[in-house]
């Protein structure tokens, strides 16, 4: 019957499993822990599971659910928390196929931003330094230094980019032996370059081959040449709060806290269309911004902070609108993730969803993270 219930509708069961979990939690806590309601508990939170006597029943569960319901989609995920006042410095790693996590745990004050790229993740923190990890061994690499809390972060190969408060961001190598870079403005290290011209903190940077992109909270992106030249510099009417660029076309979409999407040629700076959010009659949040944006092939994806997921079709221009707020909203700027046809977006709500963008056909897995309550604000950073 749950595995019925799983392949016919996932999302209603997750709050059912939640509420077991809760139950479930408060009385392990008193000491009264019931067999039933820890198996609901290891069900709707598969990759936190911290006793080693449970591991092997919740492998046999797990294994009987994909045999149902076939194997997920693979792909990544970085899991943290965007909260001061709960002191959570670790970030979470973990892979739709397989049971464990791995924790990359460094950092001394509240992690920010989290990127990655191939077998690379970099992490930005309040504490005023960039980390970059081995993904498969969760092994610290680099440790960056910067002026003040890096804000966004970005890799490709191995470079790196960074983006702190101040408005000032900085590209270099992760290549070498030493175990720290100096990527600060008082540093003048050949292998660091900065990129300097924004008047307010930097919310989102990435870099494509020679090229690399920042968005600020002063209402620019700004294109770069690695060497630290402008190329181009857009204004926007609001901040810019999300980037993406499509790898072989050179499109650029960029998404605002004025509910645009834009896509740019990002070689020329022309821009070749807007895409508004959907409004939903009268009750259409207008104070709604884009949040995160991907691109892959001719489709571009959106979401909008109240959960709203849009695709769009570049070649046929038809939109189709996924969610529309009922699962909440996406975990951070880098919560939406496409693969050819697959699009997977990661909810606050403490799971992940995939489509088929080409059919629009909804995968029924339940992709959990694995946080406790005490988890107020977590955050994905998710990669195909």
């Amino acid at each position: 019957m749950v595995l019925g219930l799983l392949a016919q509708n996932c999302f209603p069961l997750v709050f059912l499993l939640e509420r077991a979990r809760e139950q479930a939690w408060k009385c392990a806590r008193a000491g009264r822990r019931r067999p039933m309601e820890a198996l609901l508990r290891r069900l709707a939170y598969p990759h936190a599971v911290d006793d080693r006597s449970g591991a092997e029943l919740l492998r046999v569960v797990w294994s009987l659910i994909q045999s149902f319901l076939g194997a997920p989609p693979e792909f990544q995920v970085a899991t943290y928390e965007v909260d001061p006042f709960t002191f959570n410095h670790t970030v979470k790693l973990w892979d739709s196929r397989e049971m464990n996590s791995k924790i990359l745990a460094g950092h001394s004050d509240t992690v920010l931003t989290v990127a990655m790229k191939g077998n690379i993740v970099v992490t930005g923190s309040y504490d005023c330094t960039a980390r970059a990890w081995d993904a498969s061994r969760g092994v610290l690499l680099k440790t960056i230094l910067n002026d003040c809390s890096v804000t966004a972060v970005g890799v490709e190969h191995s470079t790196v980019i960074i983006g702190g408060v101040n408005g000032v961001a900085a590209l270099g190598k992760l290549t070498g032996d030493q175990p720290v870079l100096d990527f600060s403005t008082t540093s003048y290290s050949s292998d660091c370059v900065h990129l300097l011209g924004h008047t307010s903190g930097i919310s989102c940077v990435l870099i494509h081959g020679a090229v690399a992109v920042t968005g600020s909270r002063d209402r620019s992106r700004r294109i770069w040449h690695t060497t630290g030249g402008v190329k181009r510099v857009l204004l926007h009417p609001r901040r810019v709060t999300a980037l993406s660029m499509h790898r072989n076309l050179q499109i650029l979409v960029t998404g605002s806290a004025d509910s645009m999407t834009r896509l740019w040629n990002a070689e020329s700076g022309e821009l070749m269309h807007v895409l508004h959010l959907p409004r939903e009659g009268d009750c259409w949040p207008l104070a709604d911004q884009v949040v995160s944006v991907a691109v892959c092939g001719e489709h571009v994806a959106y979401s909008s902070s109240s959960g709203i997921v849009q695709v769009w079709n570049r070649r046929t221009h038809r939109s189709c609108t996924l969610t529309k707020g009922e699962y909440g909203p996406l975990g951070s700027h880098l919560g939406l993730a496409m693969r050819e046809n697959l699009l997977v977006a990661g909810f606050k709500a403490g799971f992940a969803k995939a489509w088929d963008v080409k059919q629009a056909v909804f995968s029924p897995f339940l992709l959990t993270t694995g946080f406790y309550p005490h988890v107020a604000n977590p955050s994905y950073a998710l990669m195909l």
